[in-house]
C-alpha cells in the first residue's frame, strides 16, 4: 500500500518550516516528513524511515538538509539531503527519545538533545556523520536548542569555536564548542534574582548579541549573550510560548 496524500500536522514545537526555495514547506505527520508545495496542495513528497512519531524537525539555513528525531526506544535521528530526498545518515546514539535537533549556521554541525531519560547532548559532523562531542548526564531536561554562530571573544570578534544555547526545565544555558578538540564548556544564564521558568524554545537575534527564550508561562526571557545576563522578561501570551 502506498501513501498518496497526508492530511494533518503533528503540532510539535517548531515543526513547520518554509523552504528557502520559496516553493515548498515541510512538516511532520506522525512518523513521516511531508514536503508540500505552496502552489499545489496535491503535490506532496513523503520522507519515511522512522518507526515512531517524529518529535522534532530542523531545516538547515540554506535548506540543504533536514534532520528529524523520534520518540521510542530506537530514538534515531535521520538526516536527509533535501534536493535528492535521500537519507544521508541514521544517527542512533540516543535512547528513549529526542527532544530537539538544530543545524549550525554553516551547516557543518548538527546538535541533538535527548529526552529526560536519555539526558545527553551530541554534536555531529555533517561531512561524515561522526560524533564531534557529547555531554552526558544533563542535570535538567532540555527542551530546546539553537546555534548562535561562532563564539566571539571579548572584543566581539569571531573565533573558530561555536556557540549554542539550550533551554528546558528551570534551566537556560550557553555552550561553547571547540570542534577540533571536542571540548564543550557550559555557562548558565545569570538571573540575579531567582526566576522559576520552564523554557520551551530559544532563538538568537540576527546580530547574535541577544538571545530570547520562550516559556510555558507565556513570557519570554531576553538575555545578553556577551555577559550571559538576563535583561528582562516580556509577556507574550497566556498559554505558553512554543516557537520563536
Amino acid at each position: 500500500m502506498e501513501l498518496e496524500h497526508a492530511i494533518g500536522f503533528s503540532g510539535i514545537s517548531a515543526g513547520l518550516h518554509y523552504h528557502p526555495n520559496g516553493q515548498d514547506y515541510v512538516y511532520p505527520a506522525g512518523g513521516c516528513i511531508v514536503i508540500a508545495s505552496l502552489s499545489d496542495p496535491h503535490n506532496q513528497v513523503f520522507l519515511r524511515g522512522h518507526d515512531a512519531n517524529i518529535t522534532c524537525l530542523s531545516m538547515s539555513p540554506t535548506g540543504r538538509y533536514l534532520a528529524s528525531g523520534q520518540a521510542g526506544s530506537n530514538a534515531d535521528i535521520l538526516v536527509w539531503d533535501y534536493p535528492s530526498r535521500q537519507l544521508l545518515f541514521r544517527l542512533s546514539e540516543h535512547d528513549f527519545g529526542i527532544n530537539a535537533v538544530a543545524f549550525s549556521h554553516d551547516e557543518k554541525l548538527l546538535v541533538s538533545v535527548g529526552s529526560e531519560r536519555d539526558a545527553r547532548i551530541f554534536v555531529w559532523d555533517m561531512a561524515s556523520g561522526n560524533i564531534v562531542t557529547t555531554q552526558q548526564k544533563l542535570q535538567a531536561t532540555v527542551l530546546a536548542v539553537c546555534w548562535g554562530g561562532f563564539h566571539r571573544d571579548v572584543k566581539r570578534r569571531d573565533t573558530t569555536s561555536y556557540l549554542f544555547a539550550t533551554g528546558g526545565t528551570r534551566m537556560l544555558q550557553f555552550w561553547v564548542l571547540n570542534p577540533a578538540s571536542g571540548e564543550l564548556v557550559a555557562s548558565k544564564v545569570e538571573f540575579g534574582a531567582p526566576v522559576v521558568r520552564d523554557y520551551t524554545c530559544v532563538q538568537f537575534t540576527p546580530d547574535r548579541e541577544t538571545m530570547v527564550a520562550g516559556t510555558t508561562s507565556g513570557d519570554f526571557a531576553v538575555v545578553h549573550v556577551k555577559t550571559r545576563r538576563f535583561l528582562q522578561s516580556i509577556m507574550a501570551c497566556t498559554c505558553g510560548v512554543l516557537s520563536l
